[in-house]
């Protein structure tokens, strides 16, 4: 538990399938050919800018 809120007092951001990764955009578009139904072209601009801010990201898992 105290893992989970360090990573959100860190302004870390879910990706679903990350465990923990800077956002890039390799990372982006690797996930994306995983799971394309859910790196979706409407949510794009969020993970895009996620990259842009240098953020940390993580599914529920990770």
């Amino acid at each position: 538990m105290d893992y989970a809120k360090r990573a959100l007092a860190a302004g870390w951001k879910y990706w679903y399938g990350t465990v923990g990764y800077k956002a890039t955009q390799s990372l982006l578009n690797s996930k994306a050919r995983q799971y394309p139904a859910h790196y979706t072209a409407g949510r794009m601009g969020a993970y895009r800018k996620h990259i842009e801010e240098k953020r940390m990201v993580a599914d529920c898992v990770g």
